[in-house]
């Protein structure tokens, strides 16, 4: 049978621990590797705050965006659905197209039928305001020349439409 070997106590660990930071050839621990150390630290941690101060207001952007998209689909829908003109924000919420939402939401809306137009601006929590146009695919950040009536970024900033 194997002797059982006992096990080091405390004492006999920690001596052991600092014998090898005594030693030459064991861990070496300086002022000058501690200041590396440190400043790699510091860089790093920049790093990471200089990437979150660029990435949050890129991701509020997107949000916006798309609210933007959800609204714009949520008309389309609608208006196949009810063929009279575009909706209002309290009727898409009705009607379960959008949820409700605390950003500031302005839809604007004018003609029926094939002449129906409509027009959404959001505000972003970065501050930009994001228009999107019925018949257009794609998401601006300046106010859109056509169609005549879309909200202006003042009115988008005062509009509750989807609360």
């Amino acid at each position: 049978m194997k002797a059982h070997r006992p096990r080091p106590t405390l004492r006999s660990a920690v001596a052991d621990r600092l014998t090898i930071l005594r030693r030459r050839d064991g861990i070496e621990v300086s002022i000058p590797n501690i200041i590396v150390a440190i400043s790699i630290s510091v860089a790093v941690l920049l790093a990471a705050a200089v990437g979150a101060i660029t990435v949050i207001p890129m991701a509020n952007d997107a949000t916006a965006q798309g609210t933007v998209s959800a609204v714009k689909t949520a008309q389309e829908i609608y208006i196949a659905k009810n063929r009279a003109g575009y909706a209002t924000g309290a009727q898409l919420i009705a009607e379960k197209f959008v949820q409700k939402n605390g950003s500031n939401v302005a839809i604007t809306q004018s003609g029926t039928g094939a002449a129906a137009i409509f027009c959404v601006g959001v505000l972003s929590d970065s501050g930009k305001t994001w228009w999107g146009v019925s018949g257009a695919t794609n998401i601006v950040d300046t106010i859109p020349a056509a169609p005549a009536g879309c909200p202006t970024a003042a009115q988008v900033a005062a509009a509750t439409d989807l609360s």
